[in-house]
């Protein structure tokens, strides 16, 4: 596998303390970082962290393995009843989503710090 094809994940706790941010950049497909991601966001809802966002602005591609990855992100947090959102799509990310109407069911933000910001109900 290319360093190219390589999934990056920085973790992030911002000040508010309920929240992790998950900045992902690279490719989310099938590789063993992008289920590693995933289980690293179980294992944050399975502590109860609520919300968990991730920030997808620098997905550079997104694969069907991938999106499935993000449907588990979703519905993990939905059974644990938290909340997942994503922040910052790229236009790449946005085009595989809104095509596999993943789009619509997401909590989606415009900025990391409006996702932040938001207390849906």
């Amino acid at each position: 596998m290319s360093a190219a094809a390589k999934l990056d994940v920085e973790r992030v706790l911002p000040e508010r303390s309920d929240a992790v941010v998950f900045r992902l950049s690279g490719k989310l497909t099938d590789t063993k970082e992008s289920y590693a991601f995933l289980e690293q966001v179980r294992g944050e809802i399975k502590k109860g962290v609520s919300p968990v966002l991730l920030n997808l602005e620098r997905i550079e591609y997104l694969s069907s393995a991938g999106v499935g990855i993000l449907a588990a992100c979703y519905t993990s947090a939905k059974n644990a009843g938290g909340r997942m959102a994503v922040a910052a799509v790229s236009d790449a990310a946005r085009k595989i989503l809104e095509i596999v109407c993943l789009w619509e069911a997401l909590e989606r933000y415009p900025s990391e710090e409006q996702a932040l910001k938001a207390n849906p109900e």
